[in-house]
């Protein structure tokens, strides 16, 4: 067994990826346990009452990537030790089936908060919605008179514009159509990574709302969330006990991780280290 006392503590320097961890093996006797910032992950008790939060797009993987098959044993070593791992996304509850396989998680929240995919597949309504199939081929339409190509990925709560393609003119004649549609209907436009969402009023619809949710489920539990987008991640890291923000930006007290390669070496280094105390 790897006896670790003060393990997976955020700090820059492992194995030079920038990942925040350090290892610290000891051969006394004495408790050994894991960490993830200032929350307690695992001892040699077992996992402690910790849920996982994470967005899945830019966060886990890349744009429009999926997992590969050690990503997907990374998770599901993490659910088999005992410990909750969910997903938040604004995706629909659709595409994330295509993208993933539901029970490598103990959940998948869609929309922010709107639909929730259990580990089976079964797609649960979260809230009560009336179909906004109208403005979705509204946009199409606009989209198919100025010829362009872009796809939109029809939600629950609204559409996404795939715009990791255009151009910088073409994008803002897409958000200013989106934004003069969503002023119409009382709705928001809200940009994220690659895409241009048209989404419910944001004290209806956000991140941070799906965490209360779980937050909700699993009371006395401590929560690490994981995002790449100030805009619809932040709600929910927030509200978290600890918090690394992917990518280029930053977000308040968030730690740093450069990329969705980096947080799922981070996650792998996880699983193995409290596999080891467990264990």
């Amino acid at each position: 067994m790897l006896f670790l006392s003060r393990a997976l503590l955020f700090c820059p320097l492992f194995l030079g990826v920038g990942a925040f961890m350090s290892v610290n093996p000891l051969r006394s006797s004495t408790a050994h346990y894991v960490m993830l910032g200032d929350v307690a992950i695992a001892d040699a008790d077992g996992p402690a009452e910790v849920c996982f939060a994470f967005d899945y797009d830019g966060t886990l993987v890349e744009i429009g990537g999926q997992f590969s098959p050690k990503d997907e044993s990374t998770m599901r070593g993490l659910k088999e030790l005992g410990l909750k791992v969910f997903v938040i996304t604004a995706q629909s509850a659709e595409y994330m089936k295509e993208s993933v396989d539901p029970s490598i998680f103990s959940g998948i929240i869609c929309e922010c908060n709107v639909d929730m995919i259990d580990p089976s597949g079964k797609v649960t309504p979260l809230i009560d919605l009336v179909s906004m199939q109208v403005e979705q081929e509204e946009i199409e339409k606009f989209i198919d008179e100025m010829r362009w190509s872009f796809k939109v990925n029809r939600k629950r709560a609204g559409f996404a514009v795939d715009v990791r393609n255009a151009t910088a003119l073409q994008q803002k004649y897409i958000v200013d159509e989106v934004k003069a549609m969503a002023f119409e209907k009382g709705m928001r436009c809200a940009p994220t990574a690659g895409f241009i969402d048209y989404m419910l009023p944001e004290a209806v619809q956000n991140k941070a709302l799906g965490l209360k949710a779980l937050m909700k489920r699993f009371p006395n539990y401590k929560f690490v969330t994981g995002g790449d987008s100030a805009n619809t991640d932040g709600p929910m890291m927030e509200i978290s006990d600890s918090a690394y923000f992917v990518g280029g930006g930053s977000f308040k007290s968030a730690k740093k991780i450069s990329g969705p390669a980096v947080s799922m070496r981070l996650l792998a280094m996880l699983e193995y280290l409290c596999r080891n105390v467990i264990e």
